[in-house]
């Protein structure tokens, strides 16, 4: 993650908030959510939670949908159907995939309901411009959003969203509602957002703590010498080695011609010279 890439959109929200405050009016919220239109990002249930607010008066707000629809066109087309069914029409509107860099200073938050993660770029990326999160946790969301970060140097970083069970749409419904109604945690989490990617996720941090770990991987490393397989006898030693076989024991000769290693034809020669005795 490189910060100087989000410096624009970051710039940008801060201008829109700034103006924001300056008039002493809210705007209509801007909410985002970046995934792909596939079923284990479930932006059905979004769209759920989004008729939930309606219904209960919140209008104040608008959702964009962006990302690739063409992987399940089938569920794609689901979700353009049921937010037109609920008539949410007037709230959410379909933006296809765009380029994050460029657009999420346009935003106050992101919202990521999915069903399951890795540890998703975008929000990364949602938090280096300082957007709170509201997702779900699994993968490594919870590790990105709520875990307290102190590697010993800075002052520990609270967390900077809200995460909710995966499915649980009056659930999302509730946390977008807290957001959009409480500044002071909204502002809370706006800051500790960019804070968590500075401090822990932007690529000189990564890099310096990939190489902590590898040298004390390679401190505590004890190396073992490696076997030595038995080797051929060198044909010069093969007549020597006949000789002596023939001296401890007649009519082994053949068989040591079929021996292989030094250690066989060793082994051959005590059996011979017991079998002798």
């Amino acid at each position: 993650m490189t910060l100087e890439k989000f410096g624009p959109a970051r710039l940008r929200l801060q201008e829109r908030r700034a103006q924001a405050a300056g008039s002493g009016e809210q705007p209509a919220w801007r909410l985002a959510y970046c995934a792909r239109l596939v079923p284990i990002k479930e932006l059905i249930d979004l769209v759920a939670s989004v008729s939930e607010l309606v219904q209960a008066g919140v209008g104040n707000f608008t959702l964009d949908v962006m990302g690739h629809a063409e992987e399940i066109p089938h569920y794609a087309a689901e979700c353009y159907r049921r937010a037109s069914d609920l008539g949410l029409d007037d709230y959410i509107c379909f933006r296809g995939n765009l380029n994050m860099a460029e657009v999420l200073g346009d935003y106050d938050m992101l919202i990521l309901p999915s069903y399951n993660e890795g540890q998703p770029l975008v929000v990364m990326e949602a938090m280096a411009v300082g957007l709170p999160i509201i997702g779900t946790p699994v993968g490594g969301m919870e590790q990105l959003i709520l875990s307290s970060l102190d590697d010993g140097t800075e002052p520990a970083v609270g967390p900077c969203g809200l995460l909710v069970r995966p499915g649980d749409v009056s659930g999302l419904a509730a946390a977008m509602r807290k957001l959009m109604n409480d500044a002071p945690l909204y502002s809370f989490f706006a800051e500790n957002s960019r804070s968590r990617v500075a401090q822990f996720f932007a690529l000189d941090k990564a890099m310096t703590a990939y190489r902590g770990i590898y040298t004390q991987l390679e401190d505590s490393l004890t190396v073992t010498p490696p076997l030595v397989p038995p080797q051929r006898p060198p044909e010069r030693a093969r007549p020597l080695l006949l000789r002596a076989l023939d001296r401890a024991a007649a009519g082994s000769v053949a068989r040591v011609n079929q021996l292989s290693t030094v250690d066989q034809a060793g082994s051959a020669i005590r059996s011979a010279t017991k079998e002798k005795r």
